[in-house]
């Protein structure tokens, strides 16, 4: 029996933790996948899906699209994502609309 947590199970060696630690530790175990870079179309007038802001007018010339989603991002916005939230809202928005998991969400099922 365990009298402290976080603490190694003497039994079978796997570290015991609580809920919150699980819960605070959760964006680490599964992390938001890498945004493929796409360049800009010139002719399309492309908005970020996060700060709606005119992709056009990034000094890079390209965006970040979720790979689950499609949802294309701007260098700020992708790295806000990445580094803070630890997830896509698009894919957020899409799953609280259908109530299914990301993990099980097919990219085809959005439009």
């Amino acid at each position: 029996v365990a009298s402290e947590i976080p603490s190694e199970c003497k039994i079978c060696m796997l570290n015991l933790i609580a809920s919150p630690h699980l819960a605070r530790s959760y964006h680490h175990l599964f992390p938001v996948p890498r945004f493929k870079v796409k360049v800009l179309d010139k002719a399309l007038d492309e908005c970020c899906e996060a700060c709606v802001l005119p992709l056009q007018k990034s000094s890079l010339k390209e965006s970040f699209q979720c790979p689950r989603c499609q949802a294309c991002y701007c260098e700020s916005c992708d790295d806000l994502i990445h580094d803070t939230l630890h997830n896509c809202p698009s894919c957020l928005q899409f799953v609280m609309g259908r109530g299914v998991s990301t993990d099980t969400m097919d990219v085809d099922e959005k439009s």
